[in-house]
């Protein structure tokens, strides 16, 4: 089944790294349950909130090869991200419309991608072995950071 990324934008809350009030949970807790729904029914595979972009950092490529390093915070950025199993774009919007909103979100930009299928790319199949292999090595290391 295609995997499909969902980019969250960061709202003003999550981006000021306050400790959520207890108004706040409570507020997501209905999107916490419709979560935790999804994961249940396979649809869900991972998710995170990422940590104000204050304490993050931009990588830009300069003609010359180099890397400049822009440290945050940044204007406009991601705060979270979600990895859903769908069957096609259509079913992951569905998905993700399907859930609760939360107010203090308001504005908050959503953005759905699919994630390549190795299996599909036109590239040899030494370099399709060499990605399964890849894949192996970082389930493991995802293994490893939920213990």
């Amino acid at each position: 089944m295609p995997a499909f990324m969902l980019l969250m934008g960061a709202d003003p809350a999550m981006e000021s790294g306050a400790k959520p009030t207890p108004e706040q949970m409570e507020l997501m807790k209905p999107i916490h349950d419709y979560n935790e729904k999804l994961a249940k029914a396979g649809k869900l595979v991972w998710a995170d909130v990422l940590l104000p972009s204050s304490q993050g950092a931009r990588l830009i490529a300069e003609a010359d090869g180099s890397l400049k390093t822009i440290k945050g915070p940044f204007e406009h950025t991601t705060g979270g991200y979600a990895i859903l199993a769908a069957k096609d774009l259509d079913e992951a919007i569905a998905l993700v419309k399907a859930g609760p909103t939360n107010p203090q979100h308001a504005g908050r930009g959503l953005e759905i991608r699919q994630i390549v299928d190795l299996e599909s790319l036109p590239v040899p199949e030494e370099v399709k072995a060499k990605g399964r292999e890849m894949r192996g090595l970082m389930k493991k290391n995802a293994q490893a950071l939920s213990k």
